[in-house]
C-alpha cells in the first residue's frame, strides 16, 4: 500500500472502526428544535448549494438544518452524531457518493434491529465485488479493470489470495484480503492483511476483530506463520488493538513500469 493510500485509507474509510475526524462536517443549527421540529442534514460537495438550502430551509417553521457534509464519508459521521430524521444528499460526491457500489443509497445508520453478523471465506468474486470497489473508492484509488478482475480471479483460484467477508442478515458488510507470500526472514510462509474495508455504518461494532480473526485462523489452516499488514502510523493503535503487537520495521514500496 503506497503512503497516499495509507493516509487515505486513515481518513476514515477502511480503519474507522470508531468516531473519525469529522474533517469539514459540521453542524449548524444554532437554535433549540423543538418536539414538532423536523431535524435536517445536508450532503453535497458544493458550498453555495449547502447554503442556499440551508437558508431556504431555515426559513420555515418546524424545519432545522442540524448539519453539514461535504461527502458520504462525512454525512456517516454527522448522522451517527446528531441522528437527523431526513437528509438532503447528492448522489455524487468526492470520498463517497450518496449511493453505494450496488447502486443503492448510502447507509448512514446501521438498522435498529439485532442481526448476528457471520464471517467467512467469500464464494467467489460477486459477493464481494461491490465492497472492494467502496474500497478503493475510499482511499482514492483506480478500482481495477477488466482484466485486473480477471487477474484477480486467476489469483483466487490458485491459491494466492484469499477474500473474507462479514455478513448481516447475508449482506456484506465488511471485507478483508489474505495474500501469500513466502518470508526469507522466518523461512516460511506468511500471510499478508489488505483490502481491509467496512462499512460506515457497521464500524465501531466488531466487524473488524471479526475479520482479523478469521484471517488469522485462515492462515493458521493453511500453515502459515505469521499474518502481518502494512499500515500509517495513525493506524498503528488500532491494529495492536486487533492483534498485531510486533512491529518489524517500515514498509516502503517501489512502484514498477507494467512490462507485456
Amino acid at each position: 500500500m503506497s503512503e497516499d493510500r495509507q493516509k487515505a485509507a486513515s481518513f476514515p474509510a477502511v480503519s474507522g472502526f470508531g468516531e473519525c475526524d469529522a474533517g469539514g462536517a459540521r453542524e449548524t443549527s444554532d437554535r433549540a428544535p423543538s418536539k414538532e421540529t423536523l431535524r435536517i442534514l445536508i450532503a453535497d460537495d458544493q458550498d453555495l448549494v449547502r447554503s442556499g438550502f440551508r437558508m431556504i430551509l431555515n426559513s420555515y417553521d418546524g424545519l432545522s438544518v442540524e448539519g453539514e457534509a461535504r461527502n458520504g464519508e462525512e454525512a456517516v459521521y454527522l448522522a451517527q452524531k446528531i441522528r437527523p430524521d431526513v437528509v438532503l444528499m447528492d448522489i455524487r460526491m468526492p470520498v463517497r457518493n450518496g449511493i453505494d457500489a450496488r447502486g443503492e443509497p448510502l447507509m448512514l445508520l446501521p438498522p435498529q434491529e439485532d442481526a448476528p453478523m457471520t464471517v467467512g471465506l467469500a464464494n467467489g468474486i460477486e459477493e464481494f465485488w461491490a465492497l472492494e470497489l467502496s474500497f478503493f473508492a475510499a482511499v482514492g484509488e483506480t478500482p481495477p479493470d477488466s482484466m485486473g478482475r480477471s487477474r484477480m480471479i486467476g489469483a483466487m483460484s490458485a491459491g494466492r489470495v484469499a477474500f473474507i467477508t462479514v455478513k448481516r442478515l447475508n449482506r456484506p458488510i465488511g471485507l478483508c484480503s489474505v495474500s501469500r507470500c513466502f518470508s526469507s526472514f522466518t523461512c516460511w510462509d506468511m500471510g499478508v492483511l489488505d483490502d481491509f474495508y467496512i462499512e460506515p455504518a457497521f464500524r465501531g461494532k466488531g466487524a473488524a476483530r471479526l475479520l482479523v480473526e478469521k484471517a488469522a485462523e485462515y492462515c493458521r489452516k493453511q500453515g502459515m506463520q505469521s499474518l502481518a499488514v502494512t499500515c500509517s502510523d495513525v493506524d498503528l493503535e488500532l491494529y495492536r488493538a486487533l492483534g498485531f503487537t510486533t512491529r518489524l520495521g517500515t514498509n516502503l514500496t517501489m512502484p514498477l513500469p507494467y512490462e507485456s
